[in-house]
């Protein structure tokens, strides 16, 4: 049984940076290691929820070219603009992907972070995200049982 995904939500300069490797040196937890841009309040960003949009069921024969699409470097974020770097098996990712009868753009996503969790040899994977706190809603309708992690910071800290 796969174990849910772990996302710390955070606004920037929280410590999330700090969070997001203590919690990757865990045994168990495989953290991304790059910014995943799930999401972007910039409307010419192209990122997973406007590509989800876009694309909607996926049938077997169209899966090769959606993936590509996964891996053409469009979608914004250092970790989609990296993405060879992480030696990522895309025919597997591909096998894996077939055993579901009409696939959907978060579960390529979710695919391709699996086979990264896989390359740690670890049990789960999270990510860290910083954004508003709203974000939180996309994040349980995609992966329900998430665990979501929130840090803040206290506003005295900054001055």
């Amino acid at each position: 049984m796969k174990k849910p995904p772990v996302f710390i939500v955070a606004l920037h300069r929280t410590g999330s940076t700090l969070f997001k490797n203590m919690l990757n040196n865990n045994p168990e937890i495989c953290m991304m290691p790059d910014e995943l841009h799930l999401w972007s309040p910039y409307p010419w960003i192209v990122d997973l929820d406007d590509l989800c949009h876009k694309v909607r069921k996926i049938k077997n024969e169209e899966l090769n070219n959606i993936l590509n699409l996964f891996f053409s470097k469009k979608l914004s974020a250092t970790f989609w603009k990296n993405i060879e770097e992480y030696k990522l098996d895309k025919d597997r990712i591909l096998k894996n992907l077939r055993k579901i009868n009409e696939a959907t753009c978060i579960d390529i996503a979710t695919a391709i972070f699996e086979d990264y969790k896989e390359i740690c040899g670890k049990e789960m994977w999270g990510a860290k995200y910083p954004v508003h706190i709203a974000g939180i809603k996309l994040l349980e309708k995609w992966y329900p049982k998430c665990k979501i992690i929130h840090l803040t910071r206290d506003p005295r800290g900054i001055y």
